[in-house]
């Protein structure tokens, strides 16, 4: 197991998509780039949001 603290490709890993999952979230809820319902959208918009904070705090517990 690898020391706590230290950056690595996972944690670089694990960042990226915290950031690609937020902003797909905020393309989803706010912008009419994809050719489904204003309430599906909203739903799979805040599902994807969710998913990302869910993946930004076990990236924080896994620097900590």
């Amino acid at each position: 197991m690898e020391p706590k603290g230290r950056i690595n490709f996972r944690m670089i890993w694990g960042i990226f998509m915290v950031v690609i999952y937020i902003s797909l979230a905020y393309a989803m809820i706010f912008m009419d780039i994809f050719t489904i319902s204003k309430n599906l959208r909203i739903i799979v918009g805040v599902l994807f949001f969710l998913y990302g904070v869910f993946r930004g705090i076990s990236v924080w517990k896994y620097g900590k």
